[in-house]
């Protein structure tokens, strides 16, 4: 067996029932389980019922984790995540890294940093919970196309008479809730419904929360280009292209991918961006970019909680880009409690 010499222990805090074949966190543990500088990585799973207390009634510090060893996959998650556990505590790691898809039960980050300290944990709470919104790219509007911030009926109307537009919800993920508006008609998935039916159904949320409306680039047909970095660095990038018939890129809503590397408009977007959230805690982010139709690349998105990506780059490049993910993390890790 592999004698370690390293002194970091990390706890990985995800959840194994929202994840598929092309999750990265598999391949990421491995990775960082094999560094020097790594005594022990373990994964506590929010899908092993064992584990509600902690992440749904924040009544128990205690969970139920996995050892990463070399069987840790996505095939054996179910049997490892819910039956090879020992308990643990989080007082018990140098480091939480978290790989949790939402939603995120209410509570739960201001909760997890009264027991942990939240410098400690990556990606930080707080900053998660700052540019998971998508009202965050209004800080960065240079990057980005046209957008609004809608709270009324009448501002979602009066723009789209503007010009089409994408609304998002702003607490939205993997593409659930955004629609296409032009010319009164609403482009729900596949479905064409009148603006005036629409605006009813999202009226409760457009009051409270409001949505982002975004200007429609039409030449998303040529995808969406996904970035993803690690501690300031650049790991890859892949271009995801919308399904037949399709209008948006997410892999969750059927768009395919291919080996992309960032041009230098991205590159000086990425500098900026790496600026703003690393003072916010952000390490390990992805951005995703849309041509405007002069080519020009735009901001359309940031992750910053569970960033995917990074084991379909690699695979697409034929490049170990996991282990420099893991490499770059470890260096982030050495500086924290340097």
């Amino acid at each position: 067996m592999k004698q370690h010499t390293g002194a970091f222990r990390v706890l990985v805090l995800t959840d194994h029932t929202a994840h598929n074949a092309s999750n990265s966190v598999y391949d990421l543990c491995r990775s960082l389980v094999g560094l020097p500088d790594i005594a022990e990585v373990s994964v506590a799973s929010r899908g092993n019922p064992g584990n509600a207390g902690f992440f749904y009634q924040h009544t128990t510090h205690k969970l139920m984790a996995h050892a990463v060893g070399p069987n840790f996959t996505f095939e054996n998650a179910e049997h490892l995540l819910n039956k090879d556990c020992r308990e643990v505590e989080p007082e018990g790691y140098q480091w939480i890294w978290l790989r949790l898809p939402r939603p995120i039960a209410s509570g739960f980050f201001p909760w997890l940093c009264t027991i942990f300290p939240e410098n400690r944990i990556v990606n930080r709470p707080s900053g998660i919970s700052e540019t998971s919104s998508k009202a965050f790219l209004l800080s960065l509007q240079r990057w980005c196309p046209e957008m609004h911030l809608c709270h009324t009926v009448q501002e979602i109307e009066d723009l789209q008479r503007t010009y089409p537009i994408v609304l998002k919800p702003l607490e939205g993920y993997g593409g659930q809730g955004i629609v296409r508006i032009s010319n009164g008609q609403v482009l729900k998935g596949n479905i064409v419904i009148p603006l005036e039916e629409y605006v009813q159904q999202i009226t409760p949320q457009l009051a409270t929360w409001g949505f982002l409306a975004m200007r429609y680039l039409k030449n998303v047909r040529r995808g969406d280009k996904r970035i993803v970095v690690v501690d300031g660095q650049v790991i890859g990038a892949a271009l995801r292209r919308p399904a037949a018939g399709s209008w948006m890129c997410n892999a969750s809503q059927g768009g395919v991918s291919e080996y992309a590397i960032p041009d230098a408009r991205e590159l000086e977007m990425i500098e900026d961006v790496n600026g703003v959230l690393r003072e916010k805690g952000i390490i390990m982010y992805g951005i995703d970019t849309l041509e405007r139709d002069d080519g020009v690349r735009m901001l359309s998105e940031i992750n910053t909680l569970s960033i995917g990506g990074i084991a379909q780059i690699a695979a697409h490049a034929g490049l170990p880009l996991v282990d420099v993910a893991a490499e770059r993390l470890v260096g982030y890790f050495r500086r924290g409690l340097g």
